[in-house]
């Protein structure tokens, strides 16, 4: 008989902040353990199935288990009961996570039938006494078409013709894995499905589920936990968005580990990648407590070395058990030029080595060549999904933006941002834009078509006009045409938690320049970093170079398109030559290459009718011509 002993009403004590996912490996079953029977594929229960060895979860011990066909099973001998899934495939309310049934462990829960290949259940027990590990096993399952949302009439198709997965239980340290094994897109239209995918303790309270969620459009190893059930919060108000063109990583692993006594985690140091010298920057740090016990005036201090030292400290009075404190460091300019090591530090715990974050701000001096960049692109970081604005059929502009703070008055004169690797995004029109925290566009680039060779590249947006931005905050972003094509032009990258007061969409830029903004990750759980920098060149005058003067032609001139060849002979450039236009106010509206010894097309078409100023640099030489475009 199975042994259920109830040891009080606790919270799950599986918090967010101690899962973690990981690519590990997925091992079939075959033929070890015991095959689970159940009446049918569809909507049925198993019958009480034993564990091996006694498993703690929610303040109880249980030694048996309950699986349901539809992804997910029930701890204990007593079998879940209906709902076993949530209300639709754009609906994750209802189901197992909003029923009155308690103690459920949900890897893949939505409607499940048969798939391919022959469909099984089992279970085996493995390992030494006091070690041992139970996994449980669906192989060759699908998801089943159903309905958007109750009484819609629209349906979601089949996502994955097969799909196996595995919950592993660990004897001893009550550790929770759900892994994630090989899947087979199914045919249909790829199409968003929400699942539900987490814990449930002994109730609906926040301190008796841990969830997973996962934008639709992103891959496995990107899904981030939460404690508490889905809502409105989520992205979109979907739960673990799955489709068929992006399926598991076979090994993906979901981690759950319990907590234990006096355990705090400096989860997040929150760094800007680069600066220019001589501005700065506002550092956060984020502490959780995911131990069991409240925490009390704990020091947290913050130091930087290398180009520039300083160091800083904060004491935070009280932390209950997985409450968060995010602590916000003053504003620190950085005068010098090179590299800084930020690193944050709270008090060693039970476990030292999550009680620190290292991360490096690089200061930079502007040139005519290459601008000094205010960034948060990290640097050899995988690109981890990109962001689009959906469909209209009344076409109008939206934008990704990254907000940056100057400690004095800056000129911006240029927008850079990462493309989107999607294949729709070919042909498409986007700009690079500067505005305020008010949604008003101060400057913003020509229109750009994206073409198939910028795909995951990033591309340089110069500002028609360059703008003067006092010290304060400003949103450098990347603004794409909405109308009726689905694409995905903004790359981004992901940290958890997200960061907030930092990354916003600005919504529907009326004609005047102003829209809508919305911080990407505020009031959601969100982790989004949209990949858009800004800065500006360093446009000071270098020497007049006779040689240059004399190795440079330039034509036609005027030009009644804009476009104009420069022919460079004999400028003993062999690395090539900077290129540099400004306007009549001493502004960079374009920067570029030529080569030596070579004809480089320069197309200006963009550019209002009147007389600018063309450079040509190599090094600390130049040379000058007027240039007269007359549309």
């Amino acid at each position: 008989m199975g042994i259920t002993t109830t040891v009080d009403a606790q919270a799950i004590n599986y918090f967010a902040v101690n899962a973690q996912t990981t690519a590990g490996t997925y091992t079939d079953l075959g033929s070890a353990g015991t095959a689970i029977t159940t009446p049918d594929f569809d909507d049925s229960n198993s019958d009480p199935q034993p564990l091996g060895f006694t498993f703690l979860f929610g303040g109880s011990s249980f030694t048996q288990f309950v699986l349901n066909t539809n992804g997910y099973l029930k701890l204990g001998s007593t079998a879940p009961v209906a709902p076993y899934f949530s209300n639709g495939s754009q609906d994750v309310g209802g189901g197992p996570l909003n029923s009155a049934d308690t103690n459920l462990l949900l890897p893949f829960n939505t409607d499940l039938e048969a798939g391919l290949g022959g469909t099984e259940y089992r279970v085996a027990t493995t390992g030494a006494v006091g070690s041992r590990i139970a996994t449980i096993q669906w192989k060759n399952v699908s998801d089943k078409a159903r309905l958007a949302t109750p009484g819609s009439g629209t349906m979601t198709p089949k996502q994955y013709a097969s799909l196996n997965f595995q919950v592993r239980l660990y004897e001893g340290t009550n550790t929770i894995e759900f892994v994630y094994g090989s899947a087979t897109a199914s045919t249909s239209i790829s199409a968003l499905n929400a699942i539900s995918v987490g814990l449930k303790g002994n109730g609906t309270a926040s301190n008796q589920l841990t969830t997973i969620y996962k934008y639709v459009g992103m891959a496995w190893n990107t899904a981030a936990f939460q404690d508490g059930n889905y809502s409105s919060k989520n992205d979109s108000g979907y739960g673990f968005g799955i489709r068929s063109t992006i399926l598991p990583d076979a090994g993906r692993t979901y981690h759950f580990n319990a907590a234990i006594a006096n355990d705090l985690t400096l989860a997040a140091l929150y760094n800007i990648e680069q600066l220019p010298a001589g501005q700065g920057y506002s550092y956060r740090s984020l502490v959780i407590n995911k131990g069991s016990t409240t925490e009390t005036n704990l020091v947290a201090t913050l130091t930087i070395s290398g180009a520039n030292s300083a160091t800083l400290t904060q004491t935070i009075a009280s932390l209950v058990p997985s409450a968060t404190s995010l602590l916000t460091w003053p504003l620190l300019a950085l005068p010098n030029a090179g590299i800084n090591t930020i690193v944050a530090t709270i008090p060693p715990d039970a476990t030292p080595t999550d009680n620190s974050q290292t991360a490096a701000t690089l200061t930079t001096v502007g040139s005519v060549a290459a601008p000094a960049i205010f960034s948060y692109l990290k640097s050899g970081a995988a690109i981890d999904g990109s962001y689009g604005f959906g469909t209209s059929t009344a076409a109008y502009v939206s934008a990704c933006c990254a907000a940056y703070t100057t400690a004095s008055p800056l000129t911006f004169s240029v927008v850079r941002a990462q493309l989107g690797t999607n294949a729709a995004n070919v042909g498409q029109k986007v700009y690079g834009l500067l505005a305020d925290l008010n949604g008003n566009v101060l400057a913003q680039s020509a229109e750009y078509t994206i073409q198939a060779s910028d795909l995951g590249t990033l591309h340089t947006f110069v500002l028609t006009t360059p703008v003067l931005v006092p010290a304060g905050t400003v949103l450098a972003g990347m603004a794409q045409e909405v109308n009726t094509v689905l694409f995905f032009a903004n790359a981004l990258q992901t940290e958890t938690p997200g960061r907030l007061g930092t990354f916003y969409t600005l919504n529907s830029i009326s004609a005047a320049g102003v829209g809508t903004l919305r911080d990407i990750n505020a009031g959601t759980t969100n982790s989004i970093r949209f990949l858009v920098e800004t800065g500006s060149y360093d446009t000071t005058l270098a020497t007049a170079s006779p040689l240059l003067a004399q190795a440079l032609a330039v034509y036609p001139n005027p030009s009644a398109t804009g476009r104009f060849s420069l022919a460079v002979r004999g400028a003993n450039a062999p690395a090539g030559l900077a290129v540099l236009v400004l306007n009549q106010l001493g502004q960079v509206v374009y920067t570029g290459t030529a080569r030596d010894n070579a004809i480089t097309s320069l197309d200006l078409g963009y550019l209002r009718t009147g007389l600018y100023y063309l450079q040509l640099r190599n090094g600390g030489a130049f040379t000058s011509r007027a240039l007269s475009i007359g549309h």
